[in-house]
């Protein structure tokens, strides 16, 4: 009988996180180039899609997309969908910081509320992971019982 090495992969929570802050940044380049072209027919929309910044906006955001497939293979949805909430913080930062949006104080504590609860999320071991026999389980195991990604 043999026993299987556990795979050395990239970890759920790192592959979420790179597919979350890819999806921002693509949204931040999406708006970059879209401001000022006032397009509002289908043809200034599709002639929109040559601008560099909305191109590279959507290449962006479509790595993000192939790096989230991969996330889904493995993980189970009610555990990593919330954690996309974190791109809302992080769309918010790189707007102010980029774009020069404003953040009002009360977007702020918003956006820390946010933090909070994906922060909580994240945690590898929750109250409700815990088993009949009061034994504290991993959260981030699916059921199918690996938490590999690696393939």
């Amino acid at each position: 009988m043999t026993v299987e090495k556990p795979r050395a992969g990239i970890p759920p929570l790192v592959l979420v996180f790179t597919a979350v802050i890819l999806g921002a940044i693509g949204q931040v380049l999406l708006k970059k180039g879209m401001t000022g072209l006032g397009a509002s027919g289908l043809v200034a929309l599709l002639s929109a899609l040559l601008t560099p910044y909305v191109f590279l906006g959507l290449l962006v955001y479509a790595l993000s997309t192939l790096i989230w497939l991969k996330v889904l293979s493995t993980q189970e949805l009610s555990y990593v969908y919330p954690m996309i909430a974190a791109g809302y913080v992080i769309v918010t930062i790189l707007s102010a910081l980029l774009l020069h949006e404003r953040i009002s104080p009360m977007r702020g504590l918003s956006l820390a509320v946010i933090c909070l609860g994906v922060a909580m999320l994240a945690a590898p071991t929750s109250p409700a992971g815990l088993s009949q026999q009061g034994q504290i389980t991993s959260a981030t195991t699916p059921q199918t019982g690996s938490s590999e990604l690696g393939g």
